[in-house]
């Protein structure tokens, strides 16, 4: 299946799924939402389709490279590489309410600190910042399963989406589908820790985050 007949898949069934949802928690729950409700998620998965994408790989080109490592010179030490044979994935939102823009970014990285991939992009029109930090996780992880993985540890610095993440927080309808997509990701994939970190441990990733929402980065 070529990559457009693919994505049109993925959102059919991510519009099926809110529909489902939607009718489950009306059965079972007497909660009876009503139609903006349903088409706010889709909305959201479109916006975040449309987001212009750049990707920034380790191995690539001098000027990938000076870009993070330009972020990098400001976080001391208090990003802790992961243990040996294995990977670390740092990822990160943003949002500015007075452009109504938002930015994710991620960054996987070595024992040794090496970048072996990374990411940003804008999005527009999404106000919820905890969705924002949910999407730069599902992101990250989408990108790297393809990889020949070793093992992973996650990190982000919104404590909301790992509370999440761990199914710790009871009201997950509006981002239900997402959950559900790392959840069935992380089947096929090796993942050690989920954890929580302070802003400074995550300075990379919310550097990229903030380059995307300013529109700071450039695509070739």
């Amino acid at each position: 299946m070529d990559k457009a007949g693919e994505e049109e898949r993925r959102r059919s069934m991510i519009i099926a799924w809110q529909i489902w949802e939607m009718r489950n928690k009306s059965i079972f729950k007497g909660v009876h939402p009503e139609t903006r409700d349903i088409q706010l998620a889709i909305d959201r998965y479109i916006i975040n389709s449309a987001g212009r994408n750049t990707n920034l790989k380790g191995k690539s080109t001098n000027k990938d490279l000076h870009l993070i490592r330009r972020i990098e010179d400001n976080t001391g030490a208090q990003w802790k590489p992961p243990t040996s044979n294995s990977w670390k994935l740092n990822t990160n939102a943003a949002w500015r309410a007075d452009t109504n823009t938002g930015g994710i970014g991620w960054i996987l990285r070595d024992e040794k600190g090496e970048v072996i991939k990374a990411s940003c992009r804008i999005i527009r029109a999404e106000r919820n910042i905890t969705y924002l930090e949910v999407m730069a996780i599902c992101e990250g992880l989408r990108a790297i399963r393809q990889e020949h993985c070793r093992p992973i540890h996650l990190e982000s610095d919104s404590l909301e989406a790992i509370h999440l993440l761990h199914r710790q927080c009871q009201d997950q309808t509006e981002i239900i589908w997402l959950l559900e997509e790392i959840w069935q990701m992380m089947k096929d994939m090796e993942i050690v820790s989920m954890r929580h970190i302070s802003r400074e441990a995550n300075k990379v990733a919310h550097g990229l985050a903030r380059r995307a929402m300013e529109n700071d980065l450039r695509e070739e």
